[in-house]
This record gives C-alpha cells, structure tokens and sequence, in this order.
C-alpha cells in the first residue's frame, strides 16, 4: 500500500487516539504501566501508519535532531525503561489525588524520562506525552494537552531537563492542566 504523507499523518492521528484510548483504559482500571504496556501503547501508535517499528524498542544508536543530547546506547533501552516504569509506578500508589503539584511532578519526570532514553524509532514525544496523562488520568484529571503554539516552549522545557531542571516543563503541565480544567469547567 503506498501511503502519501497525508495519509500517514492521518493513520498516526488515528494511531495516537488509540495509544491514547488505551491509556485511558489502563489509568481506569489503576493498572501499573510496564513494558509490555508501553510497547501497546506504540503499537497502537503505529500499527497502521508504519507496523515494522509498531510495538518495538529501537534497535540501534540513534541522534535527536536539533539538539546535542545523545540518548543512551540502544542495548540499555530495555532496562532504562524498566526502570523507570517500576518508579513510576512505585511512587503513583505513594501519591495523594489532591496533591497536584507531586503528580505534576511525577508526570514530567516520567515524561521527561521516557524522551530521554528515547526508547522508539519514532514516536517518542508521543508515548512520552501518553505516559504523562496516564499519570493524570490515574488520578481522574484531565488531560494535558501541549499544543503546537506551546512547541517552541516545551522544547526548551525539554532542553532544560537534560541540564538537570526539570522546572520549566513541571510549569508547563500545571499550566496546561489548568487550561484543560478551564476548558472543562466551560
């Protein structure tokens, strides 16, 4: 089948809904996140749109464009995540619902993680995006949209974080959070 990039863009859009349906589900029913539900999630991101890397830690050393941060050897990826997700899920069940600013917290840390090991081919902004509301969504928040307006924004977040301040993008969720609220609450 040849998929022109419109095509593909709407094939992932559909993906990340998906990713994102089931993120809800996990969060619902208060499941931990593992790996084999983090390869679920992409999986679903990519299983129309590009099925040879779908559900499957990458392979090989990669480089981010536009940044000099270098994300572990691909060898480590497997164990990196592991965990991560274990301290995720570890300090979730030590957290209070009305403690917005730890689940904050927890979400940009395990977001900013999960970019860092950079875990896929392609698609980790995305599953690290899926990984943060899975965290509000577990408490029964909303979710934590970033839109492309607040790109340039959360890229420096991101750059921060890799200097060892995970400050900026802990603003940004509690600032989208908040938006997200007010878009419920109107």
């Amino acid at each position: 089948m040849n998929i022109t990039p419109k095509t593909k863009a709407q094939l992932e859009a559909a993906g990340h809904q998906a990713a994102l349906l089931y993120v809800d589900e996990l969060a619902a029913h208060k499941s931990p996140v593992g790996h084999v539900e983090l390869l679920e999630m992409h999986r679903r991101l990519f299983a129309q749109s590009w099925p040879e890397i779908a559900g499957r830690f990458r392979n090989e050393n990669i480089e981010i464009t536009g940044t000099s941060y270098l994300p572990p050897h691909w060898q480590r990826v497997p164990q990196l995540t592991y965990q991560v997700l274990a301290t995720l899920n570890d300090q979730i069940r030590q957290t209070q619902r009305t403690d917005l600013l730890r689940i904050a917290t927890l979400a940009a840390q395990a977001h900013y993680d999960i970019v860092a090991i950079h875990p896929f081919r392609d698609g980790n902004g995305r599953i690290a995006r899926c990984i943060l509301n899975y965290v509000f969504r577990y408490f029964d928040l909303p979710y934590v949209i970033i839109p492309v307006e607040a790109r340039e924004r959360y890229l420096n977040a991101l750059e921060a974080a890799n200097q060892g301040s995970l400050q900026l993008l802990v603003d940004l969720i509690i600032e989208r959070y908040e938006h997200s609220l007010d878009q419920l609450l109107s």
